[in-house]
């Protein structure tokens, strides 16, 4: 049974058969916490995975299995990253950054501020656009392959892309002025 088979399967259980949550985790968790690792920080990632698949069995009879599982179970990872980067403190002590022995410190003060300036600025971005660019820049897929995981056209996913390219390089610039 391929994957997409599968996963209709265990969306067609979920509510009903407590084995599917495990059968979700076994199929999704891979693919949604190389997800959450480019959102949260990657310490948090296990965490996040975690809440995010309680947050699935909590709300599984929510889900309406004519749509697609991956698409449900990544929204709600979303959100759980979301909640999770609000609730950090607004500032990283410095202790935490990474030591990197390549990098004088100015220049990785100045990568760790980039990054930051990043992240803040996916966060403005649409829920639509920031998912789309996360998938394709951090997860590494291709834009076919993000229109089939957040169930959408590929055209409609290559809009979003160029408009959250564009709305991320606006935010990004109007931070360093």
């Amino acid at each position: 049974m391929d994957t997409e088979s599968r996963l209709a399967d265990i969306g067609a259980r979920l509510a009903t058969d407590e084995s599917a949550i495990e059968d979700a985790y076994a199929v999704l968790a891979p693919t949604v916490l190389a997800y959450l690792r480019r959102m949260v920080a990657p310490a948090d990632a296990d965490d996040v995975l975690q809440r995010t698949f309680l947050d699935v069995w909590r709300s599984r009879e929510q889900y309406d299995p004519a749509r697609s599982l991956s698409g449900w179970v990544m929204g709600i990872a979303r959100h759980r990253a979301l909640d999770h980067l609000r609730s950090r403190r607004p500032e990283d002590p410095v202790e935490e950054l990474p030591e990197d022995d390549a990098l004088g410190g100015d220049d990785l003060a100045e990568r760790f501020c980039r990054a930051h300036d990043v992240r803040e600025a996916l966060l403005r971005l649409s829920p639509e656009q920031r998912q789309v660019l996360i998938l394709a820049y951090f997860d590494d897929l291709s834009l076919p392959q993000v229109a089939e995981w957040v169930n959408a056209p590929l055209g409609t996913v290559k809009a979003r892309a160029a408009r959250g390219l564009r709305a991320l390089a606006r935010e990004v610039e109007g931070r360093l002025t």
